[in-house]
């Protein structure tokens, strides 16, 4: 997850790190995946992780509006080590 420095959810997270984090197909909800576990919140050094999720979105040079901003906003990422995994997958 990619956001700007000083918002509620970097707030919320450096007051506790517990974090949940779940994915589930629109056309079936019963299949799921779910990780729990501690949040950190590093800087996102040159945008790289801004960069790479929107040309995964866009295509290559996607994210070029990314690297060039110049916007002076500092960009986080939140990243989760996993203590739990659950989630379920119908056998085809």
């Amino acid at each position: 997850m990619d956001f700007e420095r000083g918002r509620r959810k970097e707030r919320n997270i450096a007051r506790d790190a517990r974090a949940g984090l779940t994915v589930f197909d629109l056309a079936d909800p019963y299949l799921y995946a779910e990780m729990r576990g501690t949040a950190t919140v590093t800087e996102d050094t040159g945008r790289a992780v801004a960069v790479r999720i929107a040309e995964e979105y866009l295509g290559p040079g996607g994210g070029k509006e990314y690297q060039d901003a110049s916007d002076g906003a500092v960009r986080v990422v939140v990243r989760i080590t996993p203590s739990k995994v659950l989630g379920y997958a119908a056998k085809a």
